[in-house]
């Protein structure tokens, strides 16, 4: 019996565009799965273009950890679109690369709001939290793959 006659016949089910594959990537016809990683990119859009002046106070104390706010939202970033988009090591690389270019975009971005300003270094950070992101996600779905971890040496039993 094919997934989608399983998920018609079998009440409290979750249409086959809900559903997860074995590792628990978000699978099927429609593309649901983008919304988190998308409505995150534009959050992070968002918060880069208030200008300086603008910003609320809580904001500016935040900023004041800048660059591991930078690597904390590229994290979020890389992490999310490896859950949506799929974990094989050829979609986390281009994952990556993808968050890299956004990232390094953001940055000329806010060279054109007023009061804020590019930095190589932001840059830098966002590419470390992006890599942090989906080498997270990359282990996870390693370690679902394994099994529990088993004792080796020096708890062997002899």
């Amino acid at each position: 019996m094919h997934e989608q006659d399983r998920n018609r016949r079998m009440p409290g089910r979750q249409p086959d565009f809900m559903t997860m594959d074995s590792n628990g990537d978000m699978r099927g016809t429609m593309s649901y799965r983008y919304l988190l990683p998308v409505g995150w990119a534009v959050i992070l859009l968002l918060l880069s273009s208030i200008p300086s002046e603008e910003m609320p106070d809580l904001l500016k104390n935040l900023f004041s950890l800048d660059k591991l706010m930078h690597v904390l939202a590229f994290a979020i970033l890389g992490s999310l679109s490896v859950r949506s988009f799929g974990r094989d090591l050829g979609y986390c690389w281009i994952i990556w690369i993808l968050s890299v270019v956004y990232g390094v975009m953001l940055e000329l971005w806010q060279g054109l709001i007023p009061g804020r300003v590019p930095s190589f270094y932001d840059g830098l950070a966002n590419a470390l939290g992006a890599a942090f992101g989906v080498l997270f996600w990359m282990l996870l779905s390693y370690r679902k793959a394994a099994g529990p971890l088993r004792r080796g040496w020096p708890y062997q039993s002899r």
